[in-house]
Parts: structure tokens; C-alpha cells; sequence
């Protein structure tokens, strides 16, 4: 998650740097939000679902592509996996299918486009300003989550059961929220709901360890 700017040419460590902020502005709006309408032991099980599945698809599409040879083969097999955009917009997928709204506006622009296809979209136009196969990855590690609950998901009982078992002393800490205690929050857009603050105490549980 965090060793963006150790793979990153010195030219590029500005960059990597100003990237890395950014990305944990997102992280802690839209991540808090997935925590407060699902629980907080959904967001761990789905973050960590999340990135090992998207480094799985990330090894086998730069293995599969590093193959074709030539120079491209050579610059593929050099590229790397790293950052908080891969798991924030893995997770974003997760949260946009479980979303309730058709629709939501694309960032600043008068757009409208189907709620459950923003990551998509959006993630397409950041390839535009440079190309990130993590990122990629782990999208598609977000929308099989979404897609094959059966598989990839932990039932709520079971989330629940790991709130009162093995993960007991999260649950007793500050900010932790219940399987039990989740409630319904917007869709992240830092133009249209970023001064738009959850107060999840009034939905009977904590802030979320993003609150703070």
C-alpha cells in the first residue's frame, strides 16, 4: 500500500508523492463510507479480499503479456504494483454495486453515467494521464467480489461471528462499526458530497476508523 515512492525513478518521486496524498484523501472519505454502510469487519475482509486478488490479476496479466517479447515484453515485465489507487478503486467497485442509485455524476463534469460503472469510467480516464496495470488489477479484483458473493464474500453471520470470536478486540475498540449497526451513505464524489459528513453514531455505531 505504501511503497509507491520506493519504485518510483527520482524524476517521477514528486509526482509519487503528490499521487500518494491525494489517494489517501480519497481513501478516507470513500473507504469510511463503504465502512459505515457495511460494517467495519466487511471493510477489512473486502480490503483485504481486495488486494490479494488484484495482485493475482495483476501477476498473471503482466506474466501472460511480458511474453509477447520485444520491447514491450521487456517494459512489462518491469512494471509494478504499487499504491493505495489499486485498493481504492477495487474497493470503489465493491461499494457502486452494492450502491442503491442508478446513477451518479462524474467528478465535476455534468455527466451523469450508471452508478455501478463509475470506477470503470473513471479509472479509464486516469490510464488516460498514465497507465497503472495495479489499478486495473485490482478493479477487477473489485468487481469479482461483487459479482460472486458466494465465492468471494463472507456471509454477514459469519462477519458476525468473527466480530464476537478472533476479531473481538476490534470490535471492542473506538470507531469500530457493527455488522449490525451499518447504515446507507452516498456515493463518494469529492464534488458533488465531499462536504457532506455520516455521523454513523446515529445509526447506533462508531465513526469508523476512518473518522478520526
Amino acid at each position: 500500500l505504501f511503497t509507491n515512492i520506493f519504485v518510483s525513478r527520482t524524476a517521477e518521486l514528486f509526482s509519487a508523492l503528490l499521487s500518494g496524498l491525494l489517494s489517501f484523501l480519497w481513501i478516507s472519505q470513500d473507504c469510511r463510507r463503504l465502512e459505515t454502510e457495511q460494517g467495519s469487519m466487511y471493510f477489512l475482509h473486502s480490503l483485504g479480499v481486495v488486494y490479494v486478488l488484484g495482485g493475482v490479476v495483476f501477476l498473471v496479466i503482466c506474466g501472460l503479456l511480458s511474453l509477447a517479447g520485444g520491447g514491450f515484453g521487456q517494459w512489462i515485465s518491469r512494471v509494478a504494483m504499487a499504491g493505495t489507487w489499486g485498493p481504492i478503486f477495487g474497493l470503489m467497485a465493491v461499494r457502486c454495486m452494492l450502491s442503491q442509485q442508478p446513477t451518479t455524476q462524474l467528478c465535476c463534469l455534468p455527466i451523469q453515467v450508471p452508478t455501478k460503472w463509475y470506477p470503470l469510467i473513471l479509472a479509464l480516464i486516469f490510464q488516460l494521464m498514465g497507465r497503472d496495470f495495479g489499478m486495473m488489477s485490482c478493479l477487477t479484483a473489485g468487481y469479482m467480489y461483487a459479482y460472486f458473493p458466494e465465492r468471494l464474500q463472507a456471509s454477514r453471520d459469519k462477519l458476525r461471528n468473527y466480530e464476537q470470536g478472533r476479531f473481538a478486540f476490534l470490535a471492542r475498540k473506538e470507531g469500530f462499526i457493527a455488522i449490525d449497526a451499518a447504515g446507507a451513505a452516498p456515493v463518494f464524489n469529492p464534488y458533488t458530497v465531499g462536504g457532506e459528513r455520516q455521523d454513523a453514531k446515529q445509526q447506533g455505531g462508531g465513526g469508523g476508523f476512518f473518522s478520526r
